[in-house]
Formats: C-alpha cells, sequence, structure tokens
C-alpha cells in the first residue's frame, strides 16, 4: 500500500508528490501519468522559458490578479507563495529572474531548466512514477483509495487528483463525493475571423486590448499569430474575462 498516491504528471502532481516526502520521508508516493511525457505544460509554458512565478510577494496583492477563487487562494498563498517558490528552486541549485512586468524566469531561459530540476529531485526523494497509466475508475474504501488502470490496481492510504483540465479528473472528484464548477476555457489565443494581419504573424509588440462592448482590457505584450493574438497581455485577457467570453459564445 502505498501511502499517497498522485493522479496526474504535471507540474501540479509531482511537485505535491516532492512536498509529501519532503515533510515525510518515508512516506511512499506514487506519481501516475496517463501520457508518456512528464511535465509536457511546463516545456511549452512562457514561450520555452516557463513562467516560474510572479514578483507580487504580498499574497493580498497576488490575488488580485484572479478574477475567480481569490477567498480559496490567499489561505494557499500564505503558507506558500512566490518567494517560497524561488527559495525552493534556488535551493535545488536553479537560478530564478524577474522581468519588468513581474513575471519570473530561470535564468538559462530554458523550461527545461525547471522540468529537469523537479524530475531530478523527484527521483533523489525515491518518488515512485509510473507513465502510460490510464486510470478508469477510483473509489475508497474504508479509510483507503482504489485506483483502477487497465491492467492493475494501486491502494493508498491518501490520493491527490491534479489532472488539470481532464474531464476524468473531474469524474473522479465527483465519484468521491466533491462538488464540481462547470469548467470553461481560460489563458487562450485570440481567433480573429477575417484577420489581416496574419503576414505579420511571429511580430511582439506593447499594446493596449479592449473587448468591444464590454469594460474589459489589458495593456502589455501581445504576440501576432497566423489566426490572431496571443502573448501575456491576450492571455491575461481571456482569463479575467473567461466567463463574459464563454457567455458570448466568443463572439
Amino acid at each position: 500500500m502505498y501511502d499517497l498516491i498522485v493522479i496526474g504528471g504535471g507540474p501540479a502532481g509531482i511537485f505535491a508528490a516532492i512536498s509529501a516526502k519532503e515533510n515525510n520521508a518515508n512516506l511512499r508516493v506514487l506519481v501516475l501519468e496517463k501520457s508518456q511525457k512528464l511535465l509536457y505544460k511546463v516545456l511549452l509554458s512562457g514561450g520555452g522559458r516557463c513562467n516560474v512565478t510572479n514578483g507580487l510577494f504580498n499574497p493580498m496583492d497576488l490575488i488580485k490578479n484572479y478574477p475567480r477563487g481569490q477567498k480559496e487562494l490567499l489561505g494557499p498563498f500564505y503558507q506558500f507563495g512566490p518567494k517560497d517558490i524561488i527559495g525552493w528552486f534556488e535551493e535545488n541549485n536553479v537560478k530564478l529572474k524577474k522581468e519588468e512586468d513581474g513575471r519570473i524566469f530561470p535564468v538559462t531561459n530554458r523550461a527545461s531548466t525547471i522540468a529537469d530540476s523537479l524530475l531530478l529531485r523527484a527521483k533523489l526523494l525515491n518518488i515512485e512514477i509510473l507513465k502510460n497509466q490510464d486510470i478508469e475508475k477510483v473509489y475508497k474504501e474504508n479509510e483507503s483509495f482504489k485506483v483502477f488502470e487497465k491492467e492493475k490496481t494501486f491502494i493508498s492510504k491518501k490520493l491527490a487528483i491534479t489532472t488539470g483540465s481532464s474531464a476524468k479528473g473531474f469524474e473522479f472528484a465527483k465519484e468521491l463525493g466533491h462538488s464540481v464548477k462547470k469548467p470553461i476555457p481560460s489563458l487562450f489565443g485570440l481567433n480573429i475571423s477575417k484577420f489581416t494581419l496574419k503576414d505579420l504573424s511571429g511580430v511582439a509588440l506593447k499594446a493596449k486590448i479592449k473587448i468591444k462592448g464590454s469594460n474589459f482590457s489589458q495593456k502589455g505584450d501581445i504576440l501576432i499569430t497566423h489566426f490572431g493574438f496571443s502573448g501575456p497581455a491576450i492571455l491575461t485577457l481571456s482569463s479575467i474575462a473567461a466567463r463574459y467570453l464563454f457567455d458570448k459564445n466568443y463572439k
């Protein structure tokens, strides 16, 4: 039996497993990842540089950047905030830098630096990681959790579901008695119909973007793509206006 099973080998899952082992080295911890590749989105984030955290160190300031879930996030930010993240990576020989807009990246400007650091730490802590694990069902039996994969069953005292936007993860949570709010897309680029700037694809610039007919706007770096706009300012705008855009059917 495991002390903790983590379903999902993304940054949340790997770091949850690491945190558990750092708090108690005697725990037996297993991470189950559906795909062949761990930390795939880490390697893609920040244009391949990995935006590790933000330079807003006061939790009260930090939550202002979250349009939803401020109340729920405040406590965790006080427990482990940007300063703690920076300290953790420095202790693991990864130097970080703060850019003008407050975003914090590895000085190498390579997302692989972050991914490699996390996986090395997991290895040093003897965390078990299994890839290509397609979990079909989970349920609680007495004081333990049973996790069913196609060919085997895992049993654990504790269970962490860190599956991101996966529909299965939400189903697992429901099966265990949790309520789930309907998820909607957030942090996405904008596709523009009849886009006339596709010849400028790849050009980055500073601009102010406003959603017509609303009070939502954002100022900062944007990137022209073949289909519309992306970049930090666009991603922030899509997060702030996520429910508005969803209700408008993205038109």
